[in-house]
């Protein structure tokens, strides 16, 4: 049987350029994506031993609907900031992605109202309105909700 020397060395540098990434990929550290692992989750834990509401928005920074929302946090943040831990999780950090299948997250933006005992009150999708919303925030803060 006759090798044809000139497909040879061709599969031979191929073999070896594969061999170095399957060697390069079983030296990658894992990431570690356990709920600890998200500082919004650390952030949630601590406000629910502090016995305080959170309005947790899920949201990106390229959807128009989710800037939008974002714009109505910030600006309502300063008023209620003290009374409600304000929380803002990005659905593309792979650190939340626990935290978005524990919430359900299958649009954004969302909006999650949590009690002071770590209780899911509200949950909304979309742009709510900056008077709707801070309406929200009085009843989860005054424990209407």
């Amino acid at each position: 049987m006759a090798v044809n020397k000139k497909a040879l060395i061709p599969t031979v540098i191929l073999g070896l350029f594969l061999l170095g990434a399957i060697v390069k990929l079983n030296t990658i550290e894992p990431v570690d994506f356990t709920l600890e692992a998200s500082p919004v989750y650390q952030t949630l834990q601590q406000a629910q031993a502090e016995g305080k509401p959170v309005w947790l928005l899920f949201h990106s920074n390229t959807c128009q609907s989710c800037v939008e929302m974002m714009e109505i946090y910030n600006q309502l943040k300063p008023q209620y900031e003290g009374k409600v831990v304000f929380v803002d999780a990005l659905v593309s950090d792979a650190r939340n992605n626990e935290l978005n299948k524990t919430y359900g997250i299958q649009y954004i933006p969302t909006t999650v109202l949590i009690d002071g005992g770590g209780k899911e009150v509200t949950k909304e999708v979309g742009v709510i309105t900056p008077e709707k919303m801070a309406r929200f925030l009085i009843d989860i803060y005054e424990g209407d909700m």
